[in-house]
């Protein structure tokens, strides 16, 4: 667990000081980091609700073991598939690995996604891990 928490907040660090390129096309959003590409997109909108789905790939040369995301879902999650929502300590929300699928290998993805209820706006992902 520590090495999973060390890996999570160095991860988190230097993502942080790298540049991000976003791609906005409506209700689709494309995050480049230096190992991995997120795809953000609102599959369906209605009366402050959205149905969301993620793609998670690694465009690194190394797989990404026991990944997460850490970003504000803009909204309350209800119901998540090929993931789940943790919450440390603190009270932060995390998407994590649903075990079976923890792992991802270079030049693949993984695909989750949610219904989000109260959306408020489109997130912006901070940092992944």
């Amino acid at each position: 667990m520590n090495r999973l928490l060390c890996f999570i907040l160095t991860l988190t660090m230097f993502v942080s000081l790298m540049p991000t390129n976003v791609i906005a096309v409506d209700n689709f959003k494309t995050y480049t980091y230096s190992d991995y590409v997120i795809e953000y997109n609102i599959t369906n909108e209605w009366e402050n609700n959205q149905n969301v789905s993620i793609t998670v790939k690694n465009i690194g040369a190394e797989p990404i073991e026991n990944w997460m995301l850490a970003y504000d879902f803009c909204g309350e999650i209800n119901g998540i598939w090929n993931a789940f929502v943790e919450t440390d300590d603190y009270g932060n929300e995390y998407i994590k690995n649903a075990g079976y699928n923890n792992v991802i290998e270079a030049d693949e993805t993984v695909n989750f996604g949610y219904t989000l209820n109260n959306s408020m706006y489109k997130p912006k992902i901070v940092h992944a891990g």
